[in-house]
């Protein structure tokens, strides 16, 4: 019948990995630029643009993070129905009950 579904599972694992590693470069950005000018009508703005800045990189590292996890998780999970599925299928080939 051949291969209906076929995946690499180390890399996978190293997709997670970079994933991971892209993930923790974006939480050591620290945005931290704003306008100092006394009086000035746009130093609020500045201040309210640096913070939705960082926390926009904060919650990109989360969801990058949250793939890399996923990854891992895929890996492991074809690797347990690729085991489960080959020994059911020994099972069969020997003749034995379920």
């Amino acid at each position: 019948m051949g291969e209906l579904l076929a995946v690499d599972l180390g890399e996978l694992r190293a997709l997670g990995r970079t994933l991971a590693d892209a993930a923790s470069t974006m939480n050591r950005i620290c945005v931290t630029a704003t306008v100092i000018m006394p009086g000035s009508p746009i130093a609020a703005d500045s201040e309210q643009s640096t913070r939705s800045t960082a926390e926009a990189y904060t919650r990109i590292a989360l969801n990058v993070n949250e793939m890399s996890a996923t990854c891992e998780w895929s890996a492991t999970s074809y690797e347990n129905v690729d085991e489960a599925f080959s020994s059911q299928l020994l099972r069969y080939e020997a003749g034995a009950p379920r």
